[in-house]
């Protein structure tokens, strides 16, 4: 974690590929360890870089998005009654 705390210090101010990634990378990390509003600020960041990898994180993380893709899955297997 100190050497992407390193990066990011670095690259502060600046919109590259290096803080995207360091930035991906301290988000997996924060939510693994359970830090998931925190986990969020550094996806939402890379997201804003760019990184597709980090706004599939954003999506993931939203509640509501992950209720959608539940149902649209169910929906779309022809499940007879939605589960929530």
């Amino acid at each position: 974690m100190s050497d992407l705390d390193r990066a990011l210090l670095l690259t502060e101010g600046r919109r590259c590929r290096v803080r995207a990634f360091a930035l991906c990378q301290r988000g997996l990390m924060l939510r693994k360890r359970g830090a998931e509003d925190e986990a969020r600020a550094a996806f939402t960041e890379a997201a804003t870089i760019g990184s597709s990898f980090a706004k599939k994180q954003v999506v993931e993380m939203n509640p509501y998005a992950a209720l959608c893709n539940q149902m649209l899955s169910q929906v779309l297997r022809g499940d007879k009654e939605i589960k929530l």
